[in-house]
């Protein structure tokens, strides 16, 4: 059985333009992705295992801007927090 630092390498491997670690404190997957990320907000994702890691991963590369849920500010390019701008 591989060792979650590899599996963590060959989940970077199979997702380019993103960087994929290993917690050994939170025992979870990170993925950090690369400048194709175009949200403001951090878009670090965390999973306990790699396959909802990488489903999660393949959501935002084929959704990259994804619309954030209503409850959760949305920063403008100003930078000031505000309610959701996309709706009257």
């Amino acid at each position: 059985m591989s060792r979650p630092e590899e599996i963590a390498r060959q989940v970077e491997a199979a997702q380019p333009g993103w960087l994929v670690l290993w917690g050994q404190y939170s025992q979870c997957f990170w993925a950090i992705p690369g400048p194709h990320y175009r949200r403001l907000d951090s878009g670090i994702i965390t999973a306990s295992n790699p396959a909802d890691l990488q489903r999660r991963m393949a959501y935002i590369d084929a959704n990259p801007n994804p619309a954030a849920p209503p409850s959760v500010p949305h920063r403008h390019h100003h930078g000031r927090a505000t309610g959701r701008s996309d709706h009257p």
